[in-house]
C-alpha cells in the first residue's frame, strides 16, 4: 500500500526531511519506509528513534551533525526514545537560526477503528502496562508546555515539531493517509488527571544533576554555536554593505540577542 501525496503535502509542508514515531499498531514504521521510497514524495531522509543514541553519528541533508545528549547507563530503550525527541527539538532550534525548513515529528498515534486508542487517562496513568508511545508522549507533553522548566523559546520550537497524526485508508484509493489531530493533553480532563499523577510522583535523585534531560537542553540551546550563527548572519550583512556603519552592526548583534525567541517558523 502507498501513501497519499496530497496528506503527506499537507502534514509535512515542503520538507524534505522527516522524523516518524508512533505505534506498532499504527504502522508507524512502514509509513517511514514509504515516505522515503515512494517515488512521488518529495520526502528524502526520516530519522526514528535512534536518534536518541548518544553513540549514533548522524547528520541532516545540509551537513548537520545532530547535538544529543548524554544518557545515564544503562542505556535503555525508553531512555533513547524519550533522548530522540529532544535532540530533534535542539536540531529544529539551531535550523531557525541558520534559516532552514523545521524537520517535523511525525507521531502517529492512532488509526481507523483503533482497538486501543490512547486516552488522556491511559497517558497519565502509573500503570505498569502502558507501553514506550506513553513515555515518549508524556515527553512530548513535557517540551511543548512546561513553561516553568523550559524557555518559552524551546517551547515554542517544540509545539512546532510536532505533528499528531491519525493513519487512515482512503477507501476508492486504497493509500494510506496522513491526518493531524490534536495533542491528547488537550482533551478537557487533561489538568484534572496531570495533577493527580504528579501528586503520585516517586522523586528520584540524580547522581549528576547536570545529566537531567531539561538541564541539558537548556544547556544546548544557548551554547555559543548559537550565537555565533548570529553573529556570522549580521558580519555577513556588515561586510557585504548591506548594514553602513559598525555602530548599525553593534545595534544589529544587541537586537538579534534580546530577539531571538520572537522566531518566524517555517514549514
Amino acid at each position: 500500500m502507498m501513501l497519499d501525496i496530497n496528506s503527506v503535502k499537507t502534514v509535512c509542508g515542503s520538507s524534505s526531511q522527516v522524523m516518524v514515531y508512533g505505534r506498532a499498531s499504527c504502522r508507524y514504521e512502514q509509513i517511514g519506509l514509504l515516505l522515503t521510497q515512494q517515488p512521488d514524495l518529495q520526502i528524502k531522509k526520516t530519522f526514528q528513534f535512534k536518534l536518541g543514541n548518544p553513540y549514533e553519528y548522524e547528520i541532516t541533508l545540509e551537513g548537520n551533525q545532530f547535538e544529543k545528549m548524554q544518557l545515564t547507563l544503562p542505556l535503555t530503550i525508553s531512555r533513547i526514545c524519550k533522548a530522540g525527541l529532544v535532540n530533534m527539538v535542539i536540531e529544529n532550534y539551531r535550523r531557525i537560526q541558520q534559516d532552514l525548513p523545521l524537520i517535523p515529528i511525525l507521531f502517529i498515534i492512532t488509526r481507523e477503528q483503533d482497538p486501543l486508542p490512547i486516552s488522556a487517562e491511559s497517558l497519565t496513568s502509573r500503570s505498569k502496562e502502558n507501553r514506550l508511545t506513553h513515555q515518549e508522549l508524556r515527553r512530548a507533553y513535557k517540551l511543548c508546555t512546561e513553561l516553568e522548566n523550559l524557555t518559552q523559546t524551546i517551547i515554542e520550537v517544540a509545539v512546532a515539531s510536532f505533528r499528531f497524526i491519525k493513519l487512515q485508508v482512503n477507501p476508492t484509493t486504497l493509500r494510506y493517509e496522513l491526518h493531524q489531530v490534536k495533542p491528547i493533553w488537550e482533551a478537557p480532563e487533561w489538568s484534572e488527571l496531570w495533577k493527580k499523577r504528579l501528586a503520585t510522583r516517586a522523586r528520584t535523585q540524580l547522581k549528576d544533576p547536570e545529566m537531567n534531560w531539561r538541564t541539558q537542553l537548556k544547556r544546548m540551546v544557548t551554547a555559543p554555536f548559537r550565537n555565533n550563527v548570529i553573529l556570522e548572519k549580521i558580519s555577513l550583512l556588515y561586510f557585504k554593505n548591506e548594514i553602513q556603519s559598525m555602530t548599525e552592526y553593534a545595534n544589529q548583534l544587541e537586537s538579534n540577542r534580546i530577539n531571538t525567541s520572537k522566531i518566524a517558523f517555517r514549514d
